[in-house]
């Protein structure tokens, strides 16, 4: 069960950062709330997998899913255009 809350708290993580670019630097009160309701879940869900998997095998995982999630979010839903290099050099850091 611990690995799927590291997934949950992966995809929360896609939606904090969506939400982050989406607030406007906190000028927009509703995406500011989805900001913090996601990363609020992000951390729940995280603080659930620790009681099972070692911390940095959970910090790698959730980054790893949290930069390719907000890559691929980049490109379908803020048209950004698809550069594979950057794709690898971004998941290559985690």
């Amino acid at each position: 069960m611990s690995w799927f809350y590291l997934i949950l708290a992966g995809l929360s993580e896609i939606g904090f950062t969506t939400f982050l670019k989406l607030s406007n630097q906190f000028t927009k009160l509703l995406h500011s709330l989805g900001l913090m309701a996601f990363g609020a879940v992000s951390f729940y869900f995280k603080s659930k997998a620790i009681k099972d998997i070692p911390i940095p095998i959970i910090y790698t995982v959730w980054n790893g899913i949290g930069i390719a999630g907000v890559y691929l979010v980049e490109v379908l839903f803020f048209a950004k255009a698809l550069e594979l290099y950057k794709g690898f050099f971004y998941l290559s850091n985690t």
